[in-house]
């Protein structure tokens, strides 16, 4: 995913985009740059480990707890542990919507393709070309145009990529919405004054159970 308008450097573009864009653009411009020294085959298994990996920081962002009570939720034989569990819990409770989750579920079973054959296999190859076809774009105002079928699959994986990185940032996790009486004993008095609080409210229906996943 290039830029050259005009002969404008990256730099000079990256300047013209807003401040809380800048980060997002040159971090998918590197994951760019990286898949092209990838074979086929390469940039298939490195962007679904790249973007399973993501999912997983996203999903562990937006959990009460995400240290080790969280890390057996994503060890083997875990119920999160693999990829496509970690898609379907992510677009149950909101984190993404049905067209990145579709886009998720595409790279995953290019990656299964090409993981799972010795033949010598190309994003050309027809079932993987008609997966390519049906990806989806993460950010508004792209187009695949004429794109070939690897152009397609780097465009769509690292728009995917770059809409994690900047998600990530804004996520913030679920609120505790109980706590055993030795916890609540446990709380500061500020703490327990503020979780009594919202408990009222929530049960006077003056706020919502649940905030927004996103700030």
């Amino acid at each position: 995913m290039t830029h050259d308008s005009e002969g404008q450097s990256i730099a000079d573009f990256v300047a013209t985009l807003p401040l809380n864009t800048q980060a997002e653009f040159l971090e998918v411009h590197a994951w760019s740059e990286s898949m092209r020294c990838e074979s086929d085959r390469g940039a298939a298994l490195v962007s679904a480990a790249y973007l399973e990996e993501c999912l997983e920081r996203l999903i562990r962002c937006s959990l009460v707890e995400s240290g080790k009570h969280a890390d057996c939720l994503f060890e083997s034989g875990a119920p999160f542990a693999s990829f496509s569990a970690k898609i379907r819990f992510a677009f149950a409770i909101g984190l993404i919507n049905s067209g990145l989750r579709h886009t998720l579920d595409m790279i995953r079973l290019i990656r299964n393709e090409f993981a799972h054959s010795f033949d010598s296999l190309s994003f050309d190859t027809p079932l993987i070309a008609s997966r390519c076809r049906e990806l989806k774009l993460a950010v508004p105002g792209y187009s695949f145009g004429s794109l070939s079928m690897r152009e397609r699959f780097e465009l769509a994986s690292g728009l995917a990529f770059g809409w994690f990185q900047g998600s990530t940032r804004r996520v913030r996790p679920l609120e505790r919405v109980w706590y055993s009486g030795q916890e609540i004993s446990e709380l500061s008095e500020t703490e327990r004054t503020a979780f009594i609080d919202r408990v009222k409210r929530v049960q006077s229906g003056a706020e919502p159970p649940l905030r927004s996943w996103f700030v």
